[in-house]
């Protein structure tokens, strides 16, 4: 619109002003935010200035949620982008067509009178990089007397206000809509009063059905997951698809709630690495399905390669789940392993072994393998049942690898239907691969090429790390 109801700063005595975003997804990285603005100066009120605007620093700020209170607050300046802002002057009065508010100007297109002119100001976050699922961001600038370096001189930034939008969102949702944080120095101004204080940025009520107008992207495209945060628990709330590797945050668990994450290839491309991965040293994965949905068949390498669940250098669980159809079609890509646990270097070097308990779990259709641990992993393998797909000539398939100095407790798994038909190579049930100690027992093994392998050091040794 020509303009919106609007907060000045000089007029509220204000330093900053913002609200807090909940973002869909796990672990989003921060793109852009558009901020409609409302200007009140004129051109005709400061000679000197150029005659298509003027400029000014404009501060958008991004926090940290401390949830630590019944109440959130402000946390940890995550990251600052500070932009000089080209801002129009808004139109002059026109006192003929606006009689009864003879300093505003008037919209032709609207048939509306206004005091303020409406205009966007798109902020480039991409250098924030990758943000909690909530923040709180604030807009902050310096006007004569208010701001965190007041300019001390009139100017028409006194003029320049932060819209206000009284809609609900577009997209998302306004999680707390008749809450915003703002820093003020008058306790007036405050719901409370000034209770807890003035001069800082902090939450602030009663103000529905008004909310900063501001608009935040993130690396959302390709991907319809919906998650809700609860203390260390991220839980998904619809099955959805994706383009992109789905990352658990650092010391999280990804609860599935029963739904499912589908793999799909990218527009104009094909779907690269793990559908679900360890974004830090410690992650869990519990009650989802994974799967994929006819993927390009293209053979990667490297972080590149198709996988369902992926820990890679991290320790957890990844339990009471299903993985089903992790494969490129008929491929003889060596990849499309359904889960796999990981840490490299694959020498024994590394300086500490990280622990993965992997229970419980439904694995079926997978490309090459059901469940890898390879490298310095110490790994629990229990109670899952692992089905390859029987009798094919275009890959050797393993239900449970054990590799390259891994050691692990194999028990109570089944594992069948792993079978290679030409003569090159051998399908397993279970494969130790130069394994550094494992304990196998209890397992169901048939249909397969070969029940159980054993090539290398250690495989039938039990070395587990405490």
């Amino acid at each position: 619109p020509g303009n919106l109801p609007s907060l000045g700063f000089q007029a509220t005595q204000t330093a900053e002003f913002g609200d807090l975003v909940q973002l869909a997804g796990i672990g989003r990285v921060l793109r852009s935010a558009t901020v409609t603005m409302s200007d009140w100066a004129k051109a005709s009120d400061y000679s000197g200035l150029p005659a298509n605007g003027w400029t000014h620093p404009i501060t958008f700020n991004v926090y940290n949620v401390d949830n630590s209170t019944l109440v959130p607050a402000v946390g940890a300046l995550i990251g600052s982008v500070i932009q000089t802002v080209t801002i129009p002057w808004r139109p002059e009065a026109d006192p003929t067509n606006c009689a009864a508010t003879p300093t505003a100007w008037f919209s032709s297109a609207e048939n509306q009178c206004y005091n303020g002119l409406a205009f966007n100001v798109t902020f480039d976050l991409s250098t924030i990089g990758t943000v909690p699922n909530e923040i709180i961001y604030g807009i902050a600038y310096n006007t004569n007397t208010w701001g965190a370096d007041p300019i001390g001189l009139p100017g028409p930034y006194e003029s320049l206000n932060v819209g206000l939008n009284s809609a609900a969102p577009a997209v998302g949702t306004d999680v707390e809509p008749d809450a915003v944080f703002w820093n003020t120095m008058t306790a007036g101004w405050y719901a409370d009063g000034g209770a807890a204080g003035t001069g800082t940025f902090r939450r602030d009520t009663n103000w529905a059905p008004y909310t900063p107008a501001v608009s935040l992207t993130a690396s959302t495209s390709g991907s319809d997951c919906l998650f809700s945060t609860s203390g260390s628990t991220i839980t998904l709330l619809n099955d959805c698809t994706t383009d992109q590797t789905i990352l658990v945050p650092n010391g999280m668990t990804l609860d599935g709630n029963g739904h499912s994450i589908t793999a799909i290839d990218p527009v104009g491309g094909h779907f690269l690495g793990a559908v679900v991965a360890n974004a830090g040293t410690i992650a869990n994965v519990t009650n989802v399905t994974v799967t994929a949905s006819q993927l390009a068949d293209v053979c990667d390498g490297g972080v590149d390669r198709l996988r369902g669940i992926l820990f890679d250098g991290a320790s957890g669980s990844i339990t009471d789940s299903t993985v089903i159809g992790i494969n490129q079609g008929q491929s003889g890509c060596q990849e499309g392993n359904a889960i796999e646990v990981r840490n490299t270097p694959f020498d024994g070097t590394h300086p500490g072994i990280k622990s993965v308990t992997v229970s419980g779990n439904t694995i079926s259709d997978y490309q090459k393998t059901g469940i890898v641990a390879n490298g310095n992993v110490a790994a629990m393998i229990t109670n899952n049942t692992v089905t390859g797909s029987g009798k094919i000539n275009y890959i050797a398939q393993n239900g449970i690898q054990v590799g390259f100095g891994a050691t692990a407790t194999v028990k109570g798994n089944t594992s069948t239907g792993n079978w290679y038909t030409p003569a090159s190579d051998v399908a397993c049930g279970i494969l130790f691969f130069e394994a550094g100690g494992v304990k196998a027992s209890n397992n169901t093994l048939f249909d397969n090429e070969r029940n159980q392998c054993n090539f290398g050091k250690g495989g039938g040794k039990m070395e587990l790390a405490p």
